[in-house]
């Protein structure tokens, strides 16, 4: 009886073990997963606007493995890639987006064709426009944690 009660605990707890999610997923791993868009802040010229952006229809950017990505909202669409990217200029970590798979070659931050310096605070993503002196940014609530191969 010993064994048998042996037997039927180790393997509760081998099956246990199998189950684990793999918390481990590289760098940006807590990026990936879709996104809503629900705020634009922009300056007018006098001041910074923060407007809501309605969630009907929902604009969502996902984020997925092997830096696939995919979106509906209108200025992103023919982008199909992403990287992060460490500023040697700054402390920030940029978000560029390219129509083609870049690989492993280097990338040159001087170079980007569409980027955005990244802030991920609260469980929200805001990606602040490069070269807006303002602060421009797009606000992103997670949607789904999930990831997409």
């Amino acid at each position: 009886m010993n064994k048998i009660h042996a037997s039927a605990t180790i393997i509760i707890l081998l099956m246990a073990m199998s189950c684990t999610e793999n918390n481990d997923l590289g760098p940006g791993s807590e990026l990936k997963g879709t996104w809503r868009l629900y705020e634009r802040g922009y300056s007018p010229g006098a001041g910074y606007v923060t407007e809501p952006v309605q969630p009907i229809p929902a604009q969502r950017l996902s984020l997925g493995g092997n830096y696939k990505m995919s979106t509906n909202i209108d200025n992103l669409l023919e982008y199909k890639y992403y990287r992060l990217i460490d500023d040697p200029n700054s402390e920030s970590t940029i978000l560029a987006f390219f129509k083609a798979d870049p690989g492993s070659t280097p990338i040159d931050v001087t170079e980007l064709d569409h980027s955005y310096n990244i802030e991920h605070e609260n469980g929200n993503l805001k990606l602040m426009f490069r070269f807006c002196i303002e602060g421009c940014h797009l606000g992103f609530s997670r949607e789904y944690p999930t990831m997409m191969d």
